[in-house]
């Protein structure tokens, strides 16, 4: 594949008055994983997709700025040097970014490269995705009386169609549905996957299995995969797949974790307390923030062995499991648009937006 100059390079031009929430929303818009810091035409900084997740993990809020968390020597090239393929093939090898700004003598941004060969390919990667689908649903009764929660529609078409297609824009063609509660109705829908235009292979329990004991049933496909995307049936995420699985490969984990900050009010007032339980202090409602799993994991298929084939396990249990075991096990924080389709009412705001 060859480079090709991005035409829209400046709607990722950001400046360090920006906020991280400016950052996140100029991200999920150009979806090319960096931005580039102007100051007077002149590229002082970039900052990257990852660069925001680290900053949000260490504590950053989304108002504020940037220019913390700026990396102020980016790499780049000069329009008189394009020509030389040593260096760009050197640059390329070392920049960790698929943009590459080309820069006059002046050092204004005038134009972006973009190195086509670094987009994550999935078919190399052999990698598919594992949705469990097996719930009850009971938080969403009625609705889940006569057909399972994979089914109800989200803007017309079923949770478990949006989750497929998504996987389908990404370039994953394979997946692997785990089934147990309305298996029929979800099969009779899906079929083979052929409409879809993807494939679809079925692995009913035969007893509830939690939500990570139906993988065993994967282990059957052995040899054929090397990397597993699982998801619930009921999460909805604008993540991009792509920057999961290379941060899961960049940092050498067996197991990656989707995760979010998730703020639990305390509606009472809280008591601190000295060695003499002497009140010293009374918060007033305070907030936690807590790190929790979004409900989307990538994991070598290989960890698949350490689960027992059709014994119930839910996904906390089986990663403990794991770490006991020394496997890595990483987490990747998530900006992107999230959902847990819960219950009637996360249902209704997802509608509504």
């Amino acid at each position: 594949m060859k480079n090709f100059f991005y035409k829209n390079w400046r709607a990722a031009i950001i400046h360090e008055e920006d906020s991280l929430k400016d950052i996140i929303k100029n991200l999920n818009k150009t979806a090319l994983q960096v931005c580039f810091v102007i100051k007077k035409k002149k590229l002082i900084g970039t900052i990257s997709d990852g660069d925001i997740r680290r900053a949000l993990l260490k504590g950053f809020s989304l108002n504020d700025k940037i220019s913390k968390i700026i990396n102020r020597k980016p790499k780049f090239i000069l329009k008189d040097q394009l020509s030389n393929k040593k260096l760009l093939d050197r640059l390329k090898k070392n920049f960790s970014s698929h943009l590459i700004p080309i820069l006059n003598n002046k050092g204004e941004m005038i134009d972006i490269l973009m190195d086509q060969k670094s987009y994550y390919d999935f078919s190399k990667a052999n990698c598919e995705i594992a949705v469990v689908t097996g719930g009850k649903g009971r938080r969403l009764m009625p609705l889940t009386k006569k057909i399972p929660k994979a089914l109800i529609k989200i803007s017309g078409k079923p949770i478990l169609e949006n989750i497929i297609l998504k996987g389908k824009r990404e370039g994953i063609k394979n997946f692997n549905l785990i089934t147990n509660h309305f298996h029929n109705k979800i099969k009779r829908y899906f079929k083979d996957g052929k409409k879809l235009k993807v494939k679809i292979n079925y692995f009913r329990e035969n007893t509830p299995l939690g939500t990570a004991g139906g993988l065993s049933l994967l282990k059957k496909k052995k040899n054929k995969i090397k990397l597993l995307i699982v998801t619930n049936c009921d999460i909805l995420t604008n993540l991009n797949y792509t920057d999961l699985i290379e941060f899961h490969i960049k940092n050498k984990n067996k197991v990656t974790i989707a995760s979010r900050f998730f703020k639990l009010d305390n509606p009472y007032g809280v008591m601190k307390l000295n060695k003499n339980n002497q009140v010293f202090k009374i918060e007033e409602k305070p907030s936690e923030n807590h790190l929790i799993s979004a409900g989307v994991y990538i994991m070598n298929f290989s960890v698949l062995d350490y689960l027992k084939k059709n014994k119930k396990m839910d996904m906390t249990d089986f990663l403990n499991i794991l770490l006991k075991k020394k496997i890595k096990i990483g987490t990747c924080l998530i900006h992107e648009n999230w959902l847990d389709i819960g219950n009637k009412s996360d249902l209704k705001k997802i509608n509504n937006i």
